[in-house]
């Protein structure tokens, strides 16, 4: 598996070995008019420390 396959293919998986099995499970879900869930991993590379932190300095004094 590699980051740099992800943007390679239409699933954006970091594994190619897997895409034909993707596909021709896709398109039989189409075909059967179905569809799936998903599971997504995601990965946050370079964000600044702090960033998503609660702010307890807001105007109105409410600290959601």
């Amino acid at each position: 598996e590699s980051r740099a396959e992800i943007a390679n293919n239409p699933f954006f998986a970091p594994n190619k070995t897997l895409i034909p099995a993707l596909e021709a499970y896709m398109d039989q879900l189409r075909k059967a008019g179905d569809s799936c869930g998903a599971r997504l991993t995601v990965v946050a590379t370079g964000v600044p420390v702090g960033l998503g932190e609660k702010s307890w300095h807001r105007r109105d004094g409410s600290c959601a």
